[in-house]
């Protein structure tokens, strides 16, 4: 029983994945996408998503070249979290001013 569990432990991702193959290069990042997505829509708020977009390229830009094949969605990240900073920062200067 120990070695028919073992060997399904051990390929459960691999078999998980398995189905996004065709998508290539392209399979990890749709993925990570889509849980940022999700947290957009869960809470609504583009400062959460930011701080998900910085923790997601912590853990796997520092780590791994997930994201080294795919620029143009690496690109429409920086953006984003751009984006989001500066409304961050807008927010903050507005609100100590008045």
């Amino acid at each position: 029983m120990g070695d028919i569990w073992q060997s399904f432990i051990d390929g459960f991702i691999d078999y998980g994945m398995s189905a996004f193959d065709p998508l290539g290069i392209w399979k990890y990042p749709l993925v990570l996408i889509a849980v940022i997505g999700f947290i957009y829509a869960y809470t609504q708020s583009a400062i959460v998503t930011v701080v998900g977009i910085v923790i997601t390229f912590a853990l796997y830009g520092a780590t791994t070249n997930i994201f080294v094949d795919v620029p143009d969605m690496t690109l429409f990240l920086y953006i984003v979290t751009l984006m989001g900073l500066t409304l961050l920062f807008t927010v903050l200067l507005i609100k100590r001013r008045s």
